[in-house]
């Protein structure tokens, strides 16, 4: 500090207040800007999870879509491109123990209610698997809203 403040005739004392002073200011500057930065992300962690909040359009309903379909698919490329009738058909076990979804009953939807399945026909050329969302009933808004495998495929 001596020799750096000398020439401009600050003692040393006065010195060592003035870099102190700076050096605290700098302290708080940096952990202001700490604490903006993490309060920032944690807002933005909530909103990025909050997206799906209320909706019937959630990762649980996707992924539990994305494994019956690939289940049935599974099923109808071991059985000459016969789809399964149903969900029972894919966890029943076959001749060997195993079945193509590894659950015991068929899967239910975040309400508690079985997921809807029908085959294949001439309209849909793929497996259709939904749930009529919280209120159980077809159509409605929000989280009482329809969701199935084929809004996956527009």
């Amino acid at each position: 500090v001596r020799s750096y403040l000398a020439p401009y005739g600050v003692s040393e004392e006065v010195g060592r207040t003035l870099v102190c002073r700076s050096m605290s200011r700098r302290t708080l500057v940096r952990i202001a800007v700490g604490i903006a930065l993490t309060v920032l992300v944690g807002i933005g962690a909530v909103t990025w999870r909050m997206r799906h909040f209320g909706t019937t359009i959630c990762p649980r309903d996707r992924a539990d879509i994305y494994a019956i379909e690939a289940a049935a698919e599974n099923y109808a490329g071991l059985n000459a491109g016969a789809f399964p009738q149903s969900l029972e058909e894919l966890v029943r076990p076959d001749e060997n123990g195993r079945s193509y979804l590894r659950i015991t009953t068929p899967p239910r939807d975040p309400y508690g209610r079985p997921y809807l399945y029908e085959p294949p026909d001439a309209e849909f050329p793929f497996p259709r698997i939904w749930t009529y969302g919280r209120d159980g009933l077809p159509g409605g808004e929000e989280a009482d809203q329809d969701f199935g495998n084929w809004m996956f495929r527009q």
